[in-house]
């Protein structure tokens, strides 16, 4: 059977009775021909089946309609994300898309690039191995052509397509501390990688930042096989976390864990870079920083689309990472927080200062930090927005609290975290209903900081006013919050004061709990303090432990003890102003004074109402006796 002949631009055009260039014309989307003409030869060459040949629309522009875009390996899936969002997007707008695989010769690379571009319109040149200083006459050689994906700051590749590894670590970073590491390795890639030095570059701020960590920098490389080789060398430094180049450098350690009988995250944590689709299959899924690959390709084609057009693109801001908290991270083992620990010992009391650092605000006594203040900005709306508290540690450097926790991902370290007024939910996830139980109600509020500032004196003073604001963002009611600390008497711990008052100034106000509601034992309702997982093995009260002798009673303190690693944290509430507790020992360690216990607090309009916490933090262990005398010294 013969072979069908392929329709011409020709055949259309006498089909249609028109001539080959309007027929072109219209094939091109221009908007020059008589619409009714132009429907007719739309109708034509759908009828003849008619495909307009690509090669010879591009010869006609003097353009190839297809982009090149270079990538230095194609094993990993974090190079595949950002091309799949080039492809798709590029595609959409008919353009062909030539991936090229460039290899770790960074001489070689440049010399592919001016391959491709002779062959393509223009250049997406992904993580190129070579450096600024190369690249810059060879960009100029081939434009149009961008850089997707190098660190923040790099001098060839636009803001908007830079990635902020710096930020990632610092993240990650937070995110171990937070969990009471302080022996930390960087497993890291290789040498000749942008990405690598940017990463380092944050580590020396984090050592500077946080003198009190133990961080141990290590070279491995981008592979499997690398953290997979790599991992004796992170076990021999005895470290209780290590954080990896990338995802894969991570799948090697945790492979290689695995064998030896290395448990994690209970031996060691691992945390990896790039959020690769396989990262959330791993065993333990990995904790890793997301980057969101496929829409930095997506952006990339837009802003080189911009170039072929001749139209200006909006720069953007670096592309910055995201933790994603996974099963690969964990608590630190008990007996390297006390090895940390020793580390403090014989450290100088020095009185706590707020001061900024790192862009945040901390309370520093000496090098150490002894709480970082949030301003909630960084929660999704699910958990309530809210200023928090976070990491709170001793003298001795041991963290006490515990922020988005995998049990409960809405509890961040100490705040004030009503779960009911007027019906708005401060506590953040899901609302206790009766007859259903506990139920994802689109009802969170957000506490919002209106105003914020140092004070100076004897004692080292947050002061703030807040506004709560409904889900709907209407004012509910306003806040004048103090968060002070100072040593205590012998310089053994030191005390942090929490004092709010809250003014009902949009109306009468009603504060509720599940415990109201019918939930037995569930009567949080105001300030919360989520105590980091192992920390504490028990809470006590004046004349008994455990929930039994907490929940609902107004006791003059409550402590939370550790024997085996010597700790006690003293609570005690504002005089004239005690309010029943709520202690959780069971799934979690939480604790603080409750609004509504086991039942409604009503304020009425234009009235106010203080709540406050006063909590002593000793690295010793303290008896009854002993907890009693300092609560009435303090």
């Amino acid at each position: 059977m013969a072979e069908r002949a392929r329709v011409t631009i020709s055949d259309v055009a006498k089909a249609a009775a028109v001539s080959p260039a309007t027929v072109s014309r219209v094939m091109n989307g221009q908007t020059t021909v008589d619409p009714v003409l132009a429907e007719r030869v739309r109708r034509v060459a759908s009828e003849l089946a008619y495909h307009p040949s690509s090669a010879a629309r591009s010869l006609s522009l003097g353009r190839t309609q297809a982009i090149a875009v270079l990538v230095p390996e194609l094993g990993n899936p974090m190079f595949q994300r950002i091309v799949e969002g080039i492809m798709e997007s590029a595609s959409a707008a008919g353009y062909r898309v030539l991936v090229t695989e460039t290899g770790p010769d960074p001489d070689l690379e440049l010399q592919m690039a001016r391959d491709a571009r002779a062959r393509c319109d223009a250049v997406l040149w992904v993580s190129p191995r070579a450096t600024d200083e190369a690249l810059v006459p060879t960009l100029a050689e081939i434009q149009p052509a961008l850089v997707v994906g190098r660190p923040a700051g790099s001098a060839v590749c636009p803001p908007g397509l830079t990635i902020d590894y710096r930020a990632g670590i610092h993240i990650a970073v937070d995110h171990l501390i937070g969990l009471g590491h302080q022996d930390i390795v960087y497993l890291g890639g290789p040498a000749e990688s942008s990405g690598d030095r940017a990463r380092r570059d944050a580590w020396e701020e984090v050592q500077a930042d946080h003198p009190y960590l133990r961080v141990v920098s290590l070279r491995a490389g981008y592979q499997m096989q690398d953290g997979f080789e790599a991992a004796p060398r992170v076990l021999d430094t005895g470290a209780s976390a290590v954080v990896a180049f990338n995802d894969l450098v991570a799948f090697g350690l945790l492979s290689h864990f695995g064998q030896v009988g290395v448990s994690v995250p209970r031996d060691v944590s691992v945390v990896g870079f790039d959020d690769i689709d396989l990262a959330g299959f791993a065993l333990p899924a990995l904790t890793t920083l997301g980057v969101g690959h496929r829409a930095l390709g997506d952006l990339a084609w837009q802003q080189l689309a911009g170039l072929l057009t001749g139209s200006e693109q909006p720069a953007g801001a670096p592309f910055a990472p995201r933790l994603v908290a996974r099963n690969s991270t964990g608590a630190a083992p008990a007996a390297k927080s006390r090895a940390a620990h020793q580390r403090q010992r014989g450290r100088a009391a020095i009185p706590p200062q707020w001061r900024t650092t790192a862009g945040r605000e901390a309370l520093l006594a000496g090098d150490l930090e002894l709480a970082a203040y949030h301003d909630g900005s960084g929660m999704p709306t699910v958990h309530a927005r809210r200023p928090y508290l976070h990491p709170l540690r001793t003298l001795g450097g041991r963290v006490v609290t515990a922020a988005h926790p995998e049990n409960h991902r809405h509890q961040y370290g100490l705040s004030l975290a009503p779960p009911e007024v007027n019906g708005t939910s401060f506590w953040g996830g899901r609302t206790y209903v009766p007859g259903s139980g506990a139920t994802l109600l689109p009802n969170h509020g957000q506490q919002i900081v209106q105003d914020h500032r140092v004070v100076e004196g004897d004692e080292a003073a947050l002061e703030e006013r807040l506004a709560w604001l409904t889900q709907t963002g209407e004012v509910l009611l306003e806040e004048q919050r103090k968060l002070s600390a100072s040593l205590l008497p012998d310089g053994g711990g030191w005390a942090l004061t929490w004092r709010s008052v809250l003014t009902a100034s949009s109306g009468d106000l009603t504060f509720s709990s599940p415990g109201v509601r019918g939930r037995p034992g569930a009567g949080y309702a105001g300030l919360f303090w989520r105590f980091a997982e192992g920390r504490v093995e028990r809470l006590i009260a004046p004349d008994g432990e455990g929930e039994p002798a907490i929940n609902g009673r107004v006791v003059p303190w409550v402590a939370g003890v550790n024997a085996q690693d010597p700790l006690t944290v003293v609570f005690t509430q504002l005089p004239g102003e005690e309010r029943p507790w709520f202690g959780r020992t069971s799934d979690y360690t939480g604790l603080g004074p409750s609004l509504a216990w086991d039942r409604p607090l009503t304020l009425p309009a234009g009235e106010s109402l203080t709540l406050g916490l006063r909590v002593l933090l000793l690295d010793a262990l303290l008896d009854r006796d002993e907890i009693d005398e300092l609560t009435r010294a303090t």
